[in-house]
């Protein structure tokens, strides 16, 4: 690991200090994790928003489904 200087504002400082008394914590452990988080969804931010959806559509699609997709997506303009 390697020694990093942060500088808080007063007021995140006595917060972070709370809760890493309450979690039993460090504050490294805190600050460490939060930035795992942060990267973690910046980097589901940047995935296509299409392979993100989990939703399974059950049943008979149309057969114009993939040249009107669209259509079935956004809404008939009209």
């Amino acid at each position: 690991m390697h020694r990093t200087t942060i500088m808080f504002p007063e007021d995140l400082k006595i917060k972070v200090e709370e809760y890493s008394r309450r979690k039993g914590l460090s504050m490294g452990e805190i600050v460490r994790e939060a930035v795992k988080d942060l990267l973690a969804r910046q980097n589901e931010d940047q995935k296509d928003s299409f392979f993100s959806d989990n939703t399974i559509y059950k049943g008979d699609t149309p057969k114009e489904l993939s040249a009107d997709h669209d259509k079935y997506l956004y809404g008939d303009p009209s």
